[in-house]
């Protein structure tokens, strides 16, 4: 896989957002931007699923503009979940008018399942990224502050909470751009839905899934620009083109 550490490596922030925070949106315009709003937008995909919406101002907002604009907009439903009790506050406050948006303040994942800390130090020192823009301590302290923030939710995958009370399979498009240290058991979830995009393919968050992706013989890349952030990909599954 092609890295450009070291060439556009965007330095992190000395200490992490406290979750009581807003924080800016990472996706604002741009390419990324266009390409979840022309998504939003294709009536082949119903159910989508924004992990990590914050307070909407992002990724949701390029979804939610497209899907108000879909005349079948009635059966279409964006799921966001988002851990932050005051992010989540100005995320529904902002769409609450637009019906098919559901909001979730769940994590994304069980607690269990994050990354261990000897798995973030493995990374950090054999996986050249972003990651090593920041010192070992600085990183060690965003996970410890990220497991804290865990530790102040219930205990339970908000991606299956949403199946299981929307009546789910799984989702058309998922885009996982949440916490640095669960990516991988996101993936694991959203597996099989038809447009998977990430958010961090050059840092811990997404890198080792952009990986699994690239190998796998059901997915194709269809979009990547590792210079954009910490890198974005986005991926269509074999079938979504099939017919």
């Amino acid at each position: 896989m092609v890295s450009v550490f070291g060439r556009f490596a965007r330095v992190l922030a000395p200490r992490p957002v406290p979750i009581d925070r807003l924080i800016a949106p990472q996706v604002k315009r741009g390419d990324l931007y266009r390409l979840l709003y022309g998504y939003a937008a294709d009536k082949r995909l119903r159910t989508f699923l924004d992990i990590g919406a914050s307070s909407g101002n992002g990724s949701t907002a390029a979804f939610v503009k497209a899907i108000r604009k879909r005349r079948d907009k009635k059966s279409v439903r964006l799921f966001c979940l988002e851990i932050s009790k005051v992010r989540f506050a100005f995320l529904q406050e902002k769409y609450s008018l637009d019906r098919f948006v559901r909001s979730y303040c769940l994590p994304s994942i069980p607690k269990g399942t994050m990354l261990s800390e000897e798995e973030v130090i493995s990374f950090y020192r054999t996986q050249p990224s972003n990651l090593n823009t920041a010192t070992l301590e600085n990183v060690l302290q965003r996970y410890n502050d990220a497991k804290q923030n865990y530790e102040q939710c219930p205990n339970v995958s908000g991606i299956n909470f949403i199946k299981d009370h929307n009546n789910l399979n799984g989702f058309d498009m998922a885009f996982l751009d949440g916490c640095d240290f669960t990516g991988r058991g996101e993936l694991e979830q959203v597996w099989g839905a038809k447009v998977i995009a990430l958010n961090g393919t050059e840092s811990i968050r997404a890198m080792d899934i952009h990986q699994r992706l690239m190998d796998s013989r059901f997915y194709k890349l269809c979009a990547y620009d590792p210079t954009l952030g910490d890198g974005y990909a986005i991926y269509e599954h074999r079938r979504f083109n099939a017919h």
